[in-house]
């Protein structure tokens, strides 16, 4: 319960400057995964505001979080990094950038059944009818909110204090170029090394290629009139660079092979906006989501939402 009301707080609002560099100093070393969102330019965006109009007032979840914990998702939800071991999961810890208030979120977690305890002097909670708690709150102050494994956000509050940044030259290099994107995701490892595909079979890399093809990876999203993606691997040699390159031009001309289909035109406009280069072992990638396939997306989840409120009224 702990777990979901915090999801709810940190996503309910929908996804120039870099990632806030004191969120980054928290992240614990050697991550294997690490993502971030900038709220504030993703919600002043075209994209954004259309996300944010979807969000009404008078629905339920939405009326009861701001009632209980006076937090907004939509007016307080500044930015949010996270950061992950990649397998375990054991050290990952999400860092929330807003405006909270502390008393109130602290009073709802309690009332929820959270069992709290004191940190260097931060209030943790977890979910105290749990043998097993799947996670750790940490409403730090005004600004700032951790959650996470356990050992993971203790250790983020420990490196609050912290003079520098754990993270190496390169990944800090790599988060400042992406983290100008609106949202961003980077891979510090293969998928091998991240426990996918550990069972020998390969249910995730297409045309045959080894689960540890692509040793790192990255990618960017700008929420624009339409949605723009860019992206770049990094594969074991050329040769696989250019494995994946075709497998970008085998899924392109499958598309168009069945463009006649229902809802493949559209699929066909992503398709095609697809740009593709290798340098070296390096795929670089960009396309772009149109603005009227995200209008029909968005349309069809209103309708799916009116259709559950009313079966609710109903019942």
């Amino acid at each position: 319960m702990l777990r979901r009301t915090f999801l709810t707080m940190t996503l309910a609002a929908g996804l120039a400057a870099a990632a806030d560099p004191a969120l980054l100093n928290m992240i614990p070393k050697d991550p294997q995964v690490i993502a971030g969102i900038d709220f504030v330019r993703a919600k002043s965006s075209p994209f954004g505001q259309r996300i944010l109009a979807e969000i009404k007032d008078e629905d339920k979840g939405l009326k009861e979080l701001i009632e209980s914990t006076g937090f907004d998702p939509r007016r307080d939800l500044r930015e949010v990094v996270m950061a992950s071991d990649g397998k375990t999961g054991e050290r990952t810890v999400i860092l929330v950038r807003g405006t909270f208030d502390q008393s109130k979120i602290n009073a709802l977690l309690g009332s929820q059944g959270g069992a709290k305890s004191i940190y260097n002097g931060v209030e943790l909670w977890t979910n105290g009818k749990s043998a097993k708690p799947d996670g750790t709150v940490a409403i730090v102050d005004s600004s700032l909110a951790i959650f996470g494994k356990d050992a993971a956000v203790r250790e983020a509050i420990d490196r609050r204090s912290a003079s520098g940044s754990a993270l190496s030259a390169d990944l800090q290099r790599r988060i400042n170029e992406w983290s100008a994107n609106d949202a961003w995701f980077i891979t510090t490892a293969s998928f091998a090394e991240m426990g996918i595909n550990k069972d020998g079979k390969n249910r995730v890399m297409p045309n045959g290629l080894s689960s540890d093809a692509i040793r790192s990876a990255s990618a960017g999203v700008r929420f624009s009139k339409d949605v723009q993606v860019s992206g770049e691997a990094l594969t074991r040699s050329e040769q696989d660079a250019q494995a994946l390159v075709d497998v970008f031009k085998f899924i392109t001309s499958m598309i168009r092979l069945n463009s006649d289909k229902p809802q493949a035109s559209e699929a066909l406009k992503i398709a095609e906006s697809m740009q593709v280069s290798i340098s070296g072992a390096t795929v670089k990638f960009s396309l772009a989501i149109p603005e009227e396939m995200l209008d029909k997306m968005l349309e069809k989840k209103t309708q799916r939402a009116e259709r559950a409120a009313r079966k609710r009224d109903v019942i």
